[in-house]
């Protein structure tokens, strides 16, 4: 029997052996031997198993015992059980479960078909099989409503089988930190949907949901407005480890109250707020600094091809290096979300099968699986981070309708080739340390120069790191931020709107008098 849960479907195991009740002491309890007490119990199958005294410590006997069952075990009694002894139970070492609960339409699920363990270093096929996929909808990219994908339809879980375990490691997928809060009312759960009758069985520290253990419900016991939501922390900047901690020069520094000084972390905490800090409201303008920080810059995306600038090999910098995508689940969607992204309009195709070459290093992310609505391809649902079963001869691709002088507006095409002369000036950013963050030079009449950082925002820093490739702009950095350059100053009073392709769209003016110094040099963040 299960004693002291709050159903009668969850608690402690409790025994009767020789005419006397006692707490299961059970050292190897697992999660084969719980489905056969629930299923005995005629209440469904094992959820999961709490640790510690969840379910408090018993009063009577105890009895020392080791159940051996199968996994297609029916009933507790009758698998092999070894030692049955009389003793004292170190504290943590009694059988706890919590079941599934009755099966509506009276259906009970076998454990052979209910319990699904993932197995390290599977096949692809496998791997596809399992349909992974998971994502919040109907709130912010890290709160809503709960869902994951069985072939091409996505469903609702059940609110009733989803707790706080699930929903961290469902977070952490997501890179949004971990589970604040699942109890979240009637929040997220508008209109209608399938409910899949799945439940996670997970302990928490897993990089993906489909790493728990899985388990498959009878007909799925809850409505569509029952259905499983998670706020998730969305543990801050989610941009990778920090390259480089400085004071923010003179122009770009804040106006107001200064929030915050001495701050000290550890570097392990997931909010700045959980740093030992001092709150200042009363510093006298002067007094404080204000500071920045570059980061190792998760949030780069960049098409890699020898010709075309909105077509290539999809590649992403994350944790200090760059490296590619895996075709798998590889779409028109995703690729959608990466020429918008880049401003390279929207995807014409989306290629796989490393149709722009093989890339080298690290693939970052597989099983991709964008709605198309995303702003950036790091809000889409995916695999974590570094974890695929991919090689570089499935590097994923995309050709965008922005692409090398073509432009798809309205249905009409329209080429571009007045912008890209083929002798054209060349960009670069020079003193940052991965291509993407530095000084702005410009190639003019044989020698390379820099921007003057008159009304340089970003705006113009936008185009800047879309013209390389780069993504969005972090920041617009002015006052030398990457040492000063040396030569001519091009340019002064760049005034991009940011939706430009190139700096040569935007108005600008050249410098003629001495307006500006090198100590005044233009930078980006990218």
């Amino acid at each position: 029997r299960l004693a002291n849960g709050s159903t009668t479907c969850s608690g402690r195991v409790e025994l009767l052996h020789g005419g006397t009740w006692g707490t299961l002491c059970d050292y190897l309890w697992d999660l084969p031997a719980a489905n056969a007490l629930c299923q005995q119990l005629d209440c469904g199958v094992a959820l999961w198993i709490p640790s510690g005294q969840s379910f408090g410590k018993g009063n009577g006997s105890v009895w020392n015992g080791t159940f051996s069952c199968m996994k297609n075990g029916s009933h507790l009694g009758h698998s092999p059980v070894s030692g049955i002894g009389h003793d004292e139970c170190p504290a943590g070492k009694d059988a706890h479960v919590v079941c599934s609960g009755r099966m509506s339409w009276g259906q009970r699920v076998r454990p052979k078909q209910a319990v699904s363990l993932p197995i390290k270093g599977q096949s692809k096929a496998s791997a596809q099989r399992m349909e992974k996929g998971g994502r919040l909808v109907n709130g912010t990219t890290c709160s809503g409503r709960v869902e994951i994908r069985h072939g091409d339809t996505w469903g609702r879980l059940c609110r009733s089988h989803w707790n706080l375990q699930a929903a961290s490691v469902l977070c952490h997928q997501l890179n949004c930190g971990y589970a604040k809060s699942i109890q979240t009312g009637d929040r997220f759960v508008d209109g209608n949907g399938p409910v899949w009758r799945d439940a996670f069985r997970c302990e928490g520290t897993e990089s993906c949901l489909w790493n728990c253990a899985q388990v498959t419900l009878g007909n799925p016991t809850c409505s569509a407005r029952e259905a499983a939501t998670v706020i998730c922390s969305g543990k801050q900047l989610q941009c990778g480890t920090a390259k480089k901690a400085y004071y923010l020069p003179r122009s770009e520094r804040g106006m107001g109250l200064v929030a915050l000084r001495s701050v000290q972390c550890a570097g392990n905490e997931t909010q700045l707020m959980l740093c030992n800090t001092s709150h200042s409201h009363t510093l006298p303008t002067g007094v404080a600094e204000d500071v920045g920080v570059i980061c190792s810059g998760s949030r780069q995306i960049r098409l890699v091809n020898e010709t075309k600038h909105c077509a290539g090999r999809v590649e992403l910098y994350h944790d200090g290096s760059w490296g590619t995508i895996c075709d798998d689940n590889w779409d028109l969607s995703d690729a959608n979300v990466v020429c918008k992204q880049l401003g390279c309009g929207h995807a014409i195709k989306a290629f796989v099968s490393a149709h722009y070459g093989e890339g080298s290093g690290q693939i970052w992310l597989d099983d991709v699986n964008c709605t198309g609505a995303e702003s950036d391809l790091w809000a889409c649902p995916s695999s974590a981070w570094g974890q695929h079963n991919c090689q570089h001869k499935e590097d994923a691709g995309v050709l965008c309708s922005v692409c090398f002088g073509v432009g798809y507006l309205g249905g009409k095409l329209e080429g571009f080739h007045k912008k890209f002369p083929q002798q054209r000036e060349k960009l670069r950013v020079i003193g940052g340390e991965d291509g993407c963050s530095g000084r702005v030079e410009i190639w003019h009449q044989g020698s390379w120069g820099t921007v003057c950082d008159d009304a340089w925002d970003v705006a113009d820093a936008n185009v800047v790191c879309r013209q390389l490739g780069c993504g969005s702009a972090v920041s617009a950095l002015s006052e030398a931020a990457f040492g000063q350059g040396t030569g001519p100053i091009w340019l002064e009073k760049v005034h991009c709107k940011g939706t430009e392709l190139s700096l040569w769209d935007c108005p600008a003016k050249p410098l003629l008098g001495k307006n500006c110094d090198h100590k005044e040099d233009a930078a980006v963040n990218c």
